[in-house]
């Protein structure tokens, strides 16, 4: 989508105020650097430039002048029509010429206008190009590019560097860790689950003599690698080599070492020209066969992980044999292109050419990793390879190999996960289905090797998951919210997970059930509780449980469990029933919409509320303050800490993968409409008589697209009553009446916009929409077991017309 840059026209200068910023030295022609050039030509041409003479740019004086604006303020400057600064004998000329193919042929591109923006808290700058749709201004902008450093100059505002194409300054490397070290404190001590209690592994590497050893009892400081190992076949400790890999210098030379991977053999190498002692990696610290100790390191993955001082992280390559290139002495070379552009008087911009390139993501690529995704996450220190170049990450700083050290920078670029949703998700105080959404909708959509390792890799993240959902979370669904989770859906293709062919474990017990998320491939979404917590979006209200949930082992079993969902106990709890640490805050709507409460700052949108306007908002103490958390009924918030190293879950537990309900069931049939559902689809649903009853949500796995088919008897099984707020009654107009409809809600909004709308009528307006349905599963039967294929809602008088008397009993796989 086309960005509009922002507009300051104070910022805006003339060529006669440029030519005053900066002094151009006489006698340097430019014109022989009318070219782009890379990081091996670069020196060359630097001295090209100052040995030529030249008459003052005003093009290039521009380009100087945003980098002097202050890092905290945002500029714009005009440059003026592209034919006109096409027309310069000038090293830029070249440069803009190429703009337009950045993001393909732009038509009439020398007729268009070209700025240059900044914005602020940020040293990058980037151009604007504009053009009209539709009779609408827009803009296209290019890549962000910098001004190279110039010692020579004193103040000069360059914050870029050169890097040499094949090796990467290490002293810089090492000078990011002693500054991190000495001048951060204990801040990036801490990961972004906090000071938790060191856990340390059971076995390390030694680097200084190069074997495997026992863990010492001392709780030394220790490096992680975090890596992809992709399709290569590589050396892994096991009971029966154990002994091998302990023998110093096992890990440097002879038989054992010429079956470690590249990138493993560097890294070991690279800690210890760190100055560090112990390396943890995944393939040679845990006894890949002795089941016990394999379960423990993986449930604990995240306490490791967030444990060790620093975690190198190789994103480059697709496999373990990649390497760490470009340390010298170390590793092999690397390649790695700068574009760097000469302007007048010796001036350079850069950019990082790799930047420029966006090549289709691999399944096999570290980003796209299930494995891969909480280390990143949970490593409190990164020094992360990618795209040829070396980055530092830590919670007070963000370090890139061609950027100089900038205070101002540091000071804003602290940081806890790499995704910023992820991050909340972790580092949310009290229970939330919204929070743990935000991670497991990200994580589902990373690739595994073997569908029947999702469990393994989600272990850390669900670990840590358990510390803060009462009574826990079974095959990552919260027990606190288990009925309302088990209404997931999605957004786009799904695929049913399988156990591949070199999976050896019970087919009973292969921990794919079809009612978890983790069954299924692709980004899946819990469902919003308008009834707990206002979000910015609609989608369902909750009320009321029809059915108790147990968990058992296996079908048949009389070994079951009681699911602990108590969500709907709190919510019928009396205002007075307060638990510990909530505060209660009297609900006053604003009087027009868009405004907020008399007593809160809420953020009360009406079509985003509960059905019944609520009496109270409760605030916990861990988030009072913060604007927007706040929910609509207080629950218990689990008091331990994720200093805890415990598993989260029992290992008997972690083998409940059937559930046993006793619910009512119906029959309907799929018609020939389907609803557009903000995010997805509702198939609807219909009763015998062609009457609309209801509809399943986001089915988007091609199997079950194929079973819809028009007039396809299914059979459903209700879980949980909720106040439906979209698709309102609209789902059940026919096409021209939604047409008409469509109609009258754009005049409507159109005269919205010409008034303020009293806060109470729009929400009483909103609440019609809201009905009141069973919310379903859509199950089909195989060997006596139910598998769930999809899920949706039917409306309440309608299932309880068309449901069977007699309820009955589904144990669901």
């Amino acid at each position: 989508m086309p960005v509009q840059p922002p507009h300051t026209p104070d910022s805006t200068i003339s060529p006669s105020s440029a030519s005053a910023i900066f002094e151009v030295p006489t006698g340097i022609n430019m014109n022989s650097a009318n070219q782009s050039i890379t990081a091996a030509d670069a020196d060359d041409v630097t001295t090209d430039i100052a040995t030529s003479s030249i008459t003052a740019c005003d093009i290039c004086l521009k380009i100087l002048q945003i980098f002097r604006t202050p890092f905290d303020e945002k500029c714009e400057i005009e440059l003026g029509k592209v034919r006109d600064i096409l027309a310069h004998e000038c090293g830029h000329a070249d440069w803009i010429r190429d703009i337009q193919y950045m993001y393909g042929t732009g038509p009439r591109y020398e007729g268009r206008s070209l700025a240059l923006h900044k914005w602020e808290h940020h040293r990058d700058a980037f151009f604007g190009l504009s053009f009209m749709t539709q009779n609408t201004s827009a803009w296209s902008t290019t890549k962000s590019f910098e001004l190279v450093f110039r010692p020579d100059i004193p103040s000069h505002p360059g914050t870029a560097r050169i890097l040499d194409r094949h090796w990467i300054d290490f002293d810089l490397v090492k000078d990011w860790k002693s500054r991190c070290f000495r001048d951060h404190g204990d801040q990036c001590d801490k990961s972004i689950i906090g000071s938790a209690r060191p856990v340390y592994p059971q076995w390390l590497i030694n680097v200084v003599d190069g074997c495997v050893v026992p863990c010492p009892k001392d709780g030394p400081r220790f490096v992680t690698l975090s890596y992809t190992w992709g399709r290569t076949r590589h050396f892994r400790t096991t009971r029966s080599n154990l002994d091998d890999v302990q023998n110093a210098g096992a890990l440097r030379d002879g038989h054992v070492a010429s079956q470690i991977p590249q990138t493993i053999r560097d890294a070991i190498e690279l800690t210890n020209a760190l100055g560090e002692d112990w390396l943890w990696v995944d393939s040679l610290c845990i006894v890949q066969d002795d089941a016990v100790a394999f379960d423990h390191q993986l449930k604990n993955m995240h306490h490791i992980y967030a444990t060790s001082i620093l975690t190198i992280i190789a994103k480059d390559g697709q496999d373990a044999e990649h390497g760490l290139r470009g340390l010298q002495g170390l590793s092999s070379p690397r390649s790695t292109t700068q574009l760097v552009v000469p302007l007048a008087a010796g001036e350079r911009v850069v950019m990082m050419k790799t930047d420029f390139e966006y090549p289709k993501a691999s399944m096999f690529d570290y980003d796209e990793r299930m494995w891969t995704f909480q280390e990143q996450v949970f490593a409190k220190r990164r020094l992360t390879f990618t795209n040829g170049r070396v980055e530092w990450l830590c919670s007070c700083a963000e370090w890139h190999e061609h950027q100089l050290y900038h205070a101002e920078a540091d000071r804003r670029s602290a940081r806890g996960a790499p995704d910023l949703y992820v991050s909340r998700g972790l580092l949310m105080r009290t229970p939330s289905l919204n929070g743990l959404c935000d991670v497991v909708r990200r994580f589902n959509q990373k690739a595994l090797g073997f569908d029947e390792d999702v469990f393994n890799a989600f272990s850390g993240l669900h670990t840590h998951l358990s510390t803060i959902f009462p009574s826990g979370l079974v095959f990552g669904h919260p027990e606190l919210f288990f009925d309302i989770s088990l209404c997931w859906y999605s957004v786009d293709s799904l695929r049913r997970r399988q156990v591949s062919q070199y999976y050896t474990g019970d087919p009973v017990q292969n921990r794919l059930p079809s009612w978890s998320w983790m069954g299924w491939d692709g980004e899946t979404i819990f469902p919003a509780d308008l009834e707990y917590k206002q979000v910015p979006s609609m989608d369902l209200g909750f009320t009321q449980a029809v059915t108790k949930w147990y968990a058992l082992p296996e079908p048949g079993s009389t070994t079951k469990r009681l699911i602990d969902s108590t969500w709907h106990e709190h919510r019928a709890a009396t205002p007075q029933r307060t638990p510990k640490g909530w505060k209660r805050i009297e609900f006053n709507p604003p009087s027009e919409w868009g405004g907020h409460g008399d007593s809160l700052e809420l953020r009360a949108t009406p079509f985003s509320m509960p059905r019944e306007l609520p009496r109270y908002a409760y605030v916990h103490v861990s988030q009072d303050g913060h604007r927007g958390d706040y929910q609509w009924y207080p629950i218990p918030v689990k008091e331990s800490d994720s200093t805890s190293d415990g598993d989260g879950e029992s290992d008997s537990h972690s083998n409940f993968q059937y559930l046993q309900s006793v619910t009512t069931r119906a029959y309907l049939y799929r018609g020939p409409n389907k609803y557009e559902f903000p995010g997805n689809y509702i198939h609807l649903l219909y009763d015998l008589n062609g009457n609309t009853v209801g509809g399943l949500r986001g089915i988007r796995s091609k199997d079950e697209s194929r079973a819809l088919e028009n007039g396809a008897r299914l059979e459903l099984i209700a879980m949980i009553t909720p106040a439906l707020t979209p698709p309102e009654a609209d789902a059940f107009l026919t096409e021209e009446e939604e047409e008409e409809r469509m109609g009258q809600q754009a005049a409507e909004n159109e005269r919205e916009a010409n008034r303020r709308t009293p806060w109470m009528e729009r929400w009483g307006e909103d609440k019609k929409t809201k009905q009141d349905c069973y919310h379903v599963l859509w199950i089909e039967w195989e060997q006596g077991v139910a598998y769930r294929k999809g899920c949706g809602f039917v409306l309440e008088d309608k299932w309880e017309e068309l449901a069977e008397l007699d309820e009955v009993e589904v144990t669901l796989g």
